[in-house]
């Protein structure tokens, strides 16, 4: 819901503003219970030989049998419910002076709020047969994947075991281990930017520059018991100037600089003062409420030669120099004292995790060293009107980005240099297009390294990683009338999977998760009036 205005006090000089609220409401119900097999020594076997994306599986009794398993009393049962706020509101002042000058300044409100609570059900086991409250699960075999993986196996009938269970009497979850908290940053900021836009002689120079000062507080408040809150509170300022130029070397060649300072904040579920336990990696996850924002001083440098009428073929090289990252470093070691409560009132079910021999790894939200960043694009577009025919309707629009960026991870005790997580050093698309008044289609491809999502891996593995694959799209449309179009879009032609995986010591694939999302097609009409 927003509102705005505008007022002309003159022809040079203009006030604007906006003020609105958005909101948003999720809710996530939550049944899980296990079951496990009756002998916890049998053995079972995964073979990735003859597919390195899909295992043979080896159970080795009949998974399909309810009498080879038994219902485990570590069952989790959850009402979680996210409520996401932002009231915002601006003032604008536009004012023209002279030929080619012009300042703006204003300023800016907004406040941000996500507020997460939990609710969850403890119920004992129920006394009914686990035959009366399962089924056997047959999957559709679109993969042809059925001489590799087992796909008939055991799983709970839900409508039945909630039932058996009596799912759904809730009771609020404060606490260590409970995703109840609250976040709530508030940030205002002023603004003011000159623009010039005049001759060098016959050359023409566009030069821009500002300045945006922002004061950012925060408040999170989590429960150090199911009574008690804990509230942390942090504020920061930041200074963020600009400068941009843009030359006109000759008519045909634009040369353009930039330098600047941004700032990302660090999200609102970061910042909540809790702790999250699990029970199956052993791991120990928090937030942390002192988190600053990730700044980035920057050096944008660019040539464009607009070669022939609707083309151009660019170059541009960007730098930046970034003063830190908010990362979550770990350590191991056996469960330490002050959580020792926690794990045990959030697992009651489960002492044995109490035992000091066993590992656990802690996770913490922390601002980390940055690193520098560099890289060039090159961009060329083209229309072929100069072709005879119909040749003159086709265009062409390419892209190609090299990045070169890394970071700093204990790993070990050891500090080792990593790639940047979510980079690819080269990415590239492409894009040919045919397009007349009455319709028109292009064809998209684009390409990506793989890169790395955790530098930190699960399970003893150094680092997780993504395949980045090619991926074919096409969008068309055809103008029936002046009334009505027809529009086509297909993602993902050649049906390419998002390959998820471990590398073990550092140098191998191993298969994580595979997602196949399939061709999708959307057809559209559009009136208009």
């Amino acid at each position: 819901m927003t509102a705005d205005f505008k007022y002309d006090f003159s022809d040079k000089v203009t006030l604007s503003g906006m003020v609105g609220q958005a909101k948003s409401n999720y809710e996530d119900l939550l049944f899980r219970a296990n079951i496990e097999t009756v002998d916890p020594n049998i053995l079972f076997s995964y073979d990735f030989t003859a597919d390195p994306d899909v295992a043979k599986i080896g159970y080795g009794i009949d998974v399909t049998n309810p009498d080879n398993f038994v219902l485990q009393d570590n069952e989790l049962f959850q009402r979680n419910l996210v409520d996401r706020t932002n009231d915002t509101a601006r003032l604008d002042l536009d004012w023209f002076f002279g030929v080619g000058h012009s300042f703006k300044f204003g300023a800016i409100y907004n406040d941000r709020e996500v507020d997460s609570r939990q609710f969850q059900q403890n119920a004992p086991l129920p006394g009914v047969s686990l035959a009366s409250i399962t089924d056997v699960f047959h999957f559709i075999d679109v993969g042809n994947f059925g001489s590799a993986t087992q796909l008939d196996f055991l799983v709970l009938n839900f409508d039945r075991a909630k039932d058996a269970y009596n799912y759904g009497t809730f009771e609020p979850f404060r606490g260590p281990g409970r995703a109840t908290w609250l976040v709530t940053e508030t940030t205002l900021g002023a603004y003011g930017e000159y623009n010039l836009v005049t001759l060098v002689g016959d050359h023409g120079l566009r030069f821009n520059a500002g300045a945006r000062f922002v004061d950012t507080d925060t408040e999170a408040t989590g429960w150090l018991t199911s009574d008690i809150p804990n509230t942390e509170t942090n504020s920061y300022n930041n200074f963020l100037p600009s400068i941009n130029v843009a030359f006109d070397a000759t008519q045909d060649v634009v040369l353009r600089a930039g330098v600047s300072r941004t700032m990302t904040r660090p999200s609102l579920s970061s910042l909540a003062p809790i702790k999250s336990y699990s029970d199956v990696n052993f791991t120990v996850s928090g937030g942390n409420s002192q988190l600053e924002p990730l700044v980035s001083d920057n050096l944008d440098l660019g040539v464009e030669w607009y070669f022939a009428e609707q083309a151009v073929l660019g170059v541009a090289f960007f730098y930046k120099d970034i003063d830190s990252f908010i990362s979550s470093p770990t350590t191991e070691g056996p469960l330490r004292p002050e959580d020792r409560a926690a794990v045990a009132a959030v697992y009651p079910t489960q002492p044995e995790l109490l035992n000091p021999s066993l590992t656990w790894t802690y996770r913490t939200s922390a601002n980390t060293d940055g690193t520098k960043l560099q890289g060039f694009e090159l961009a060329y577009q083209q229309t072929f009107t100069g072709l005879p025919s119909f040749w003159k309707n086709f265009g062409f629009v390419g892209n190609y980005s090299y990045v070169d960026a890394e970071t700093v991870v204990t790993r070990n005790g050891q500090d080792v240099k990593v790639p940047l997580e979510g980079l690819s050093k080269n990415s590239w698309n492409a894009t040919l297009y045919y397009e007349v008044p009455r319709w028109g289609a292009r064809v998209s491809v684009n390409d990506r390294d793989d890169y790395i999502t955790n530098n930190l891996g699960s399970n003893g593995n150094v680092s997780e990683a993504t395949t980045g694959p090619v991926r074919w799209d096409l969008s068309a449309f055809w103008h029936l009338n002046q009334k009505f179009s027809l529009t086509l879009e297909g993602i993902n032609l050649t049906d390419e999977a998002e390959r998820l995986y471990t590398t073990g010591n550092g140098t191998m694939n191993l298969i994580r998760e595979i997602n196949y999302s399939g061709r999708q097609f959307f057809l559209g009409v559009r009136y208009t009036y």
